[in-house]
């Protein structure tokens, strides 16, 4: 990755629903010889488009869209026509391309990855590389879950003590986590939530946050580095 591309990808995880921002990279991508890369930027933000006007109340507004000429049903259509055409266009690309995006459950959106469903090791291991290409917005952990104390308390700790180890977060992690609930005499062990959804959110801004750190710090891999530290030491 150059300066230029480094910039863009920069630029689209700070306005990651700009469109303009991620055409202006497909043009570069185009110009630098990656004219498939391009394409499906494209054709991803022209297939989001055609979903988002679709679910206008509106009858008329393909008419409105395209020509004033028109019936509804002729641009009706022809738009059902355009969309199974990029449909089966961004399959082949991807398809094609796999190597775009990843091996775990995730959600693409104009071209780049919006949300990854995996472990919490696989995102500790491949997460920071996956921000630093794709604007991801949120991270479903498979393996973790809110620890919870009653109906309307739930906590992330990083330490196990007694908790479950499904609740809890390496540390490097944890400490962005941020909650709502206040819970004195915690020693800063656990962070509350009033509901299991604010949790998994907090978790997921968390990942991110600790992603771009270590991208910012050209670390990218938490297990790597970690398990050389160790070795390291007890040599």
């Amino acid at each position: 990755m150059n300066a230029d591309q480094a910039a863009f990808l920069r630029k689209i995880r700070e306005q990651p629903d700009c469109d303009v921002v991620r055409l202006v990279y497909a043009d570069w991508l185009e110009e630098n010889g990656q004219a498939e890369r391009a394409e499906l930027i494209r054709l991803s933000i022209e297939n989001f488009r055609f979903y988002e006007f679709g679910t206008r109340s509106d009858e008329n507004c393909w008419c409105e869209l395209i020509s004033p000429l028109m019936t509804c049903c002729d641009v009706c259509q022809r738009h059902e026509d355009r969309f199974k055409e990029l449909e089966n266009r961004l399959i082949e690309l991807a398809n094609k391309n796999k190597e775009w995006f990843t091996p775990v459950q995730n959600i693409v959106s104009c071209g780049f990855v919006y949300s990854v469903t995996c472990t919490l090791d696989w995102w500790l291991s491949h997460g920071p590389e996956l921000v630093r290409w794709h604007p991801v917005q949120r991270v479903e952990v498979t393996d973790r879950q809110p620890w919870q104390q009653s109906d309307c308390l739930y906590a992330w700790w990083q330490v196990t003590l007694f908790v479950p180890h499904g609740a809890t977060i390496h540390q490097p992690v944890f400490r962005h986590i941020r909650g709502p609930v206040s819970r004195p005499g915690e020693n800063n062990a656990a962070v509350w939530f009033d509901t299991i959804e604010a949790a998994e959110s907090a978790l997921s801004r968390a990942l991110i946050a600790w992603a771009l750190e270590r991208i910012e710090s050209d670390q990218p891999n938490f297990l790597a580095t970690s398990a050389a530290v160790s070795a390291s030491s007890g040599a």
